[in-house]
């Protein structure tokens, strides 16, 4: 038994589907009577191989508009104005890297270089060479002179010569709040 035999109008109609940009499940309406799997087989059959998944995301064309406003930002930034998922936003822009998106300059935040993508078919700025031993070190070195002189450890003692900070006035130990003349909280009671 099983599904019958493919014409040569439904061939063709998926050499088509194959051919267009659009993904088969956009254009599964044009084989009517035919399941979803038996399509996408006869159009990876039909075709040279399986057709690529497409992409239907209005996430892409959002964070391209943004990106038209505002060239030169990174996936962190686009997340945050756009309101989408970062690792998605990542996913789809680094999909269509050369395809009208290329990276236009580097950011180097923590240790890590981030790129800063723009609109055009222009080449991708250059990588930051990585920073060497010595340079790490020196910045290391700079960093350490500058929190130690910052830092004073008689600064506690000095501010107390200086008056800024005052000693403590008043009873020490803990104050007893109760009545200590003998009376009892009943024979006030009846007194009153």
């Amino acid at each position: 038994m099983g599904a019958p035999k493919w014409t040569e109008e439904e061939l063709a109609i998926a050499k088509m589907i194959h051919e267009s940009d659009k993904t088969v499940k956009e254009l599964a309406h044009l084989l009517p009577g035919r399941p979803f799997y038996g399509i996408k087989y006869m159009v990876s059959s039909v075709g040279n191989g399986i057709k690529k998944r497409g992409n239907t995301s209005v996430a892409i064309s959002i964070a391209l508009l943004e990106l038209e406003k505002n060239p030169g930002q990174t996936i962190a930034e686009l997340a945050e104005k756009t309101g989408f998922n970062q690792d998605h936003l990542s996913r789809l822009i680094r999909r269509h890297h050369g395809k009208g998106l290329y990276v236009s300059s580097w950011r180097v935040h923590l240790g890590h270089k981030i790129e800063r993508w723009s609109i055009g078919d222009l080449p991708d700025a250059p990588k930051p060479a990585r920073q060497s031993l010595d340079e790490k070190r020196r910045k290391d070195r700079t960093r350490w002179e500058i929190w130690s002189a910052r830092r004073n450890p008689f600064d506690g003692i000095v501010k107390q010569l200086n008056g800024r900070v005052h000693e403590p006035t008043g009873p020490t130990g803990r104050v007893f709040k109760q009545d200590m003349t003998g009376e009892s909280l009943e024979d006030r009671r009846k007194a009153a």
